[in-house]
């Protein structure tokens, strides 16, 4: 899949996430430009997790990022 003007913001996320160094990447802008998209592009196919935060408490923010990296790992709980 192309993104019209993100082709050079997916080659620089998926070479962080590539690299052997622990990496932070932070994707901002207007609403509706396509975040989210090109998150999910880049995560594509990766060992990895993906979790977007909610509007929510913080104890419902850690019980859900608990939740996605025990379901990511396989443990029941």
């Amino acid at each position: 899949m192309d993104f019209y003007d993100r082709n050079e913001e997916l080659a620089t996320c998926r070479r962080l996430m590539e690299s052997d160094k622990q990496e932070l990447m932070v994707i901002y802008g207007r609403r509706r430009v396509g975040k989210t998209a090109l998150i999910s592009e880049c995560v594509r196919g990766s060992n990895g997790i993906y979790f977007m935060g909610v509007k929510a408490s913080s104890s419902e923010q850690l019980f859900r990022f608990s939740k996605k990296v025990s379901d990511f790992l396989g443990l029941k709980g």
